[in-house]
């Protein structure tokens, strides 16, 4: 039962009211009606055998009844605190659970955050004495034990989590704690053994799209796949209707049927999609936790790169990039080069502009230029170690085994430059950008027999991927974010700024739903793709109150609640009153 009034001024004022109001009452008296009779010997006899009498004590026993037939009533209206009145006082500790199968719709169009914020609110108004609110995540801090209009407004301000799992929840312990824990109990909390537990679960249909990932063929980079991975975490088999999206045109459907609790991969050719951002939705009627059907992810254009080779003449390197898959190379002197757009990447063969290129460049022992780090020491025949190259532009070549006749190094390598392939003596491959990505090698193709070897193409391509990638996307779950970018701008997918959080060499911020979001910086541009992961966040049924759907388990006690007890005295003083008043002991 929820109280009419639940502030303790009003409440306090309105006893002071109705005490008032029956004492007022007793005091005023009507006027006495005057009669003129011969003799009052016979009124007093009849008097006294119909039981009327003077005595004061009367008065002040109706006074009472009334008086005390009032309190409770207002008592029961109000239920007002009763704080500091010894160790005796009974506390109450509301366990609110807000974790991500919370934002879950039930049946009747609200959420179960609503219905347990709703269960919360009766707990706390019901308490006999100072209330504390927990949250499961840890989101909002506790306030320790207040009044019962603390404990509502700190209600108010608890908002349902996005990602993560609950922690251990800090409760006070003592015999006179009463702790309410509500919650659906998908989450996995511990609990005390005494707690009483007010479950809203209702199972639901829910169908999530746990990853989208797009991959281009290694034998053909024009064909490019999305590998998409559904869960159905409803309690029946679903027909699930999945849709990839992209720009303006771009659209696959497709039908799928899934178990309950099974998980799908489905893979799609989306070679006919120009590139930018890709979607992955999927619906089934009823669904009831929309944040997690969809997903997203950015394809990079994937049509014929073009590749600017500028070489005094060396057929293999050429011969090298042309056969690389989705590459169309062109041949020009150094002496004949000039600034010009239009190309991908660039490849400087023992040549370097005094400008960067437009485009993403691969330099063979560039000679010296400001824009570029010097290297400073020159040596004749070197031996990369095993296990010393790093980086994905380096994958795939066992530098180990190259053999290298003549090279320059970098001794030290410049804050914002990388070094891919080391020796002892220094760096061998390093990679930057200035204002455009390069990857620069102490080496000449001819000074090594790289280029007999068929790891060579495998270099190629993975530096011209490394320099053609329109922006570094990357994928991460909902929650917490950290980007490698200091004092960064986040934007979400509408352009909308994001709340974000300093961290030494990087910035942190809260993914709430899947989306793309973009993080600028003078560092860089990164951008990042967040979905659900975690298939626990979607499994909504996964309850342990599943037995006890829409009721409240209570430990043993009295059968009636405290409200009920109050009904009972007034009826009981009322009777009491009406007897005293029939039986004429009380005016």
């Amino acid at each position: 039962m929820i109280p009419l009034i639940a502030s303790a001024p009003i409440g306090a004022a309105l006893l002071a009211l109705v005490v008032a109001v029956i004492v007022g009452l007793h005091l005023w008296r009507p006027r006495p009606m005057r009669r003129v009779v011969a003799s009052t010997l016979l009124w007093e006899r009849a008097a006294k055998q119909a039981g009327i009498r003077r005595e004061p004590w009367r008065w002040w026993l109706a006074l009472a009844l009334a008086l005390a037939i009032g309190v409770v009533c207002v008592v029961a209206i109000t239920r007002p605190e009763v704080q500091g009145f010894g160790d005796g006082t009974r506390r109450t500790v509301v366990l609110l659970d807000n974790s991500p199968s919370l934002a879950t719709r039930t049946r009747d169009g609200q959420t179960r955050w609503q219905h347990a914020q709703s269960v919360a609110r009766s707990v706390i108004v019901g308490a006999p004495g100072p209330v504390m609110v927990v949250d499961a995540m840890g989101a909002a801090p506790s306030t320790g034990f207040g009044t019962r209009d603390e404990a509502l407004a700190a209600v108010e301000r608890i908002e349902v989590a996005s990602a993560g799992a609950p922690g251990p929840p800090g409760l006070p312990g003592g015999r006179d704690i009463e702790v309410h824990v509500v919650g659906d109990g998908v989450a996995r909390i511990d609990l005390p053994g005494d707690a009483i537990v007010h479950s809203v679960f209702e199972p639901a249909d829910n169908v999530a799209v746990l990853r989208l990932s797009v991959q281009p063929s290694p034998a053909d980079p024009l064909q490019v796949e999305a590998f998409v991975q559904v869960f159905n975490a409803s309690p029946a088999p679903q027909s699930v209707r999945l849709t990839l999206r992209g720009g303006e045109r771009f659209s696959i459907t497709q039908s799928l049927a899934i178990a309950p609790g099974e998980r799908v991969d489905a893979t799609f050719d989306i070679s006919g999609f120009e590139g930018g951002v890709l979607a992955a939705a999927a619906r089934v009627p009823g669904d009831a936790l929309p944040g997690d059907d969809i997903a997203y992810a950015v394809v990079d254009p994937h049509r014929t790169k073009r590749v600017l080779l500028v070489t005094r003449g060396n057929a293999a390197l050429a011969d090298s990039l042309a056969a690389l898959p989705g590459v169309r190379v062109e041949v020009v002197d150094p002496a004949r080069y000039r600034p010009r757009a239009g190309f991908d990447a660039f490849v400087f063969d023992g040549f370097a502009p005094p400008q960067p290129p437009s485009g993403g460049a691969l330099l063979f022992r560039p000679p010296e230029v400001s824009w570029l780090p010097r290297a400073d020491r020159s040596v004749g025949s070197v031996a990369v170690a095993p296990d010393v190259s790093r980086g994905a532009q380096a994958a795939g070549v066992p530098w180990h085994a190259v053999s290298v006749r003549r090279a320059a190094l970098w001794s030290r390598v410049p804050d914002g430059v990388t070094r891919l392939v080391g020796v002892d003596a220094g760096a061998l491959v390093i990679t930057g950008r200035t204002g455009v990505p390069w990857t620069a090698t102490g080496f000449l193709p001819g000074d090594t027999d790289l280029p007999l070897r068929a790891d060579f193409p495998v270099f190629l391509g993975n530096v011209l991927a490394h320099l053609t990638a329109t922006e570094l996307v990357r994928t991460e779950p909902l929650g917490p974010v950290r980007v490698p970018l200091p004092q960064a701008e986040i934007r979400d997918g509408r352009g909308n700024p994001v709340p974000t959080h300093g961290s030494p060499g990087a910035t942190l911020f809260d993914a709430i739903r899947p989306d793309i979001y973009t993080a600028r910086a003078p560092g860089g541009v990164v951008r990042i793709a967040t979905a659900v992961l975690d298939p626990r966040i979607a499994d909504v049924n996964r309850s342990r109150f599943a037995a006890a759907e829409g009721a409240t388990e209570t430990p043993g006690g009295l059968p009636i609640e405290r409200w009920g007890l109050l009904v009972f005295a007034v009826l009981l003083l009322l009777l009491i009153d009406w007897a005293a008043f029939t039986r004429r002991i009380a005016r």
